[in-house]
């Protein structure tokens, strides 16, 4: 009898002992699967820096699941575990698209925002290019106008060119009569300008050409009045003079690249066609009023008229053409390299011009 007991405590320790080294491998296993289930491979582990709420949820539902008493328990907590984790699995995936979605926004934002500014430098380049073809065109048209008014007397326009040479003159007049209004001209010169302007518009045929190129004269007056207002005249009216004068053909003196100087020949016309030259520029100077206008002229054999300036005919002609610019008119003598007849004009105040 003693003896079978003695075998059952054996049997007891052995049991044991197996018991204790069962729950010693179980435990030992435990951080393995720990690790495991935090490999990367594992989609919960890639879940759980998205949703690691819903993957605590997971865990938490797995570790019920295994204390559960019955099969019916364990299974129905198993179902809860898949549940729970698809629910964190496609929370991690929407988070994942949410974040995707607001960078692909900024992408596209930063897309539309380039767009909108190519659209623009486009569109800019675009006005650029048509203001470009429009200068150029007003300076086409211009040289052909000018160029016809050069024409002496008793060489008639057609119907087609006085007309075309019309609306120009009109056109350039209400243009220059618009910037001298926003340049705070004198009300007395706009007024003028104004009723020359309304005059050109109405004039009858005969008078169509002589009544625009009055209305262009006090146009000019008008924008000159404004500039005189300024001490000395701006780079932007500088370069405008030397528009200006190309646009009606003057050539400057190449050897006197810093001065406004330009040299009239006499003309085929001879002195006639001088006077129609001379009456271009003499139109165009009052809208340029800085600094005193100096005429070099004389033919030879020619006296000196005195106060009134050097005599010959190309000097009368240039006195008689500038009745409202004599304050501002110096004489000199004929430069010898300049030709009998010839007239020399210098404009200091806008020296530096062309550069």
């Amino acid at each position: 009898m003693n003896a079978w007991w003695r075998a059952l405590r054996v049997l007891a320790c052995v049991c044991a002992c197996a018991g204790c080294a069962s729950a010693s491998e179980s435990g030992a296993a435990s951080p393995a699967v720990a690790r495991a289930a935090a490999k990367p491979a594992d989609p919960l582990a890639r879940a759980h820096t998205l949703a690691p709420d819903y993957v605590a949820r997971v865990y938490a539902a797995r570790r019920a699941a295994a204390d559960e008493p019955t099969a019916f328990g364990r299974q129905q907590a198993g179902k809860s575990v898949q549940l729970l984790e698809l629910a964190a699995l496609a929370e991690a995936e929407r988070i994942k698209l949410t974040r995707q979605l607001t960078s692909y926004e900024r992408r596209i934002e930063r897309a539309e925002l380039e767009r909108a500014a190519l659209e623009r430098q486009s569109l800019e380049l675009a006005r650029e290019r048509m203001r470009q073809l429009a200068a150029a065109q007003e300076r086409s048209e211009a040289e052909w106008a000018f160029s016809l008014l050069q024409r002496v007397a008793g060489q008639a326009l057609s119907s087609v060119e006085r007309d075309r040479a019309w609306v120009f003159l009109v056109r350039r007049s209400a243009a220059l009569l618009a910037v001298a209004r926003r340049l705070g001209a004198d009300g007395g010169s706009l007024e003028a300008a104004e009723l020359q302007l309304t005059a050109a518009r109405a004039a009858k045929l005969p008078e169509r050409i002589a009544r625009a190129r009055g209305a262009l004269l006090r146009a000019g007056e008008a924008l000159g009045s404004a500039r005189a207002r300024a001490s000395e005249p701006s780079v932007a009216e500088r370069a405008d003079l030397v528009q200006r004068l190309a646009e009606r053909g003057f050539v400057l003196r190449a050897s006197e690249p810093e001065a406004i100087a330009l040299d009239l020949p006499p003309a085929s016309g001879g002195l006639r066609g001088l006077r129609e030259r001379f009456l271009l520029l003499a139109e165009l100077l009052p809208a340029f009023p800085h600094g005193p206008i100096v005429l070099g002229c004389a033919s030879p054999g020619a006296r000196s008229g005195g106060r009134g300036g050097p005599v010959g005919p190309a000097c009368d002609y240039a006195q008689a053409l500038m009745p409202g610019e004599r304050a501002r008119v110096q004489w000199q003598a004929r430069p010898p390299e300049l030709p009998s007849g010839a007239l020399r004009v210098i404009l200091p105040g806008y020296a530096g011009a062309r550069n």
